[in-house]
Formats: C-alpha cells, sequence, structure tokens
C-alpha cells in the first residue's frame, strides 16, 4: 500500500511526505484512492485526523503489499497544483 502526506508540515503519523506530482501519477494509475483533503485550523478537519490515522491503519493491516491501493492525506493548499 502506498501513503503519502502532501504538507509543508512532516507527519509520519499521517503518511510519508509526498509531492503533488507522485498525487498526479498515482490518480492515473489506479481507483484504488483513499483521500483525505484538510485545511490548518478545521475544526471538524482536525477532528478527522486521528480517525484518518486509524483508516490508514487498518487499509496497511489489510493490504500491506499491494501498490494498487493508495491512501493520501492533502492540505487544501496545494489543490491548485493538483489542477495544473
Amino acid at each position: 500500500m502506498i501513503s503519502l502526506h502532501i504538507d509543508n508540515k512532516p507527519n509520519e503519523e499521517m503518511g510519508k511526505k509526498g509531492t503533488v506530482e507522485e498525487v498526479v501519477n498515482l490518480i492515473g494509475s489506479t481507483n484504488n484512492i483513499f483521500m483525505f483533503i484538510f485545511m490548518d485550523g478545521c475544526g471538524p478537519c482536525n477532528a478527522m485526523k486521528p480517525e484518518w490515522v486509524k483508516i490508514k491503519s487498518k487499509l496497511t493491516d489489510k493490504y500491506p503489499n499491494r501498490d494498487d491501493v493508495v491512501i493520501i492525506s492533502m492540505n487544501m493548499l496545494f489543490l491548485n497544483e493538483l489542477e495544473s
């Protein structure tokens, strides 16, 4: 399973620090993508982060050797780069 975290602040719990370019390439290569888009300072987003870590953990346990399962957490500040 591939796990990426796209943000200015690294957070290993959320995933390995990745790039928007990696996300674009992964979106084009598989249909098995779970994506959490968050905003700093957003109450509901902050409440979801611990749950997202649980989801990531469950998927990692269930699909440890599958490169076609991707989980991404991305700060909304990077969304405009995703459209390019």
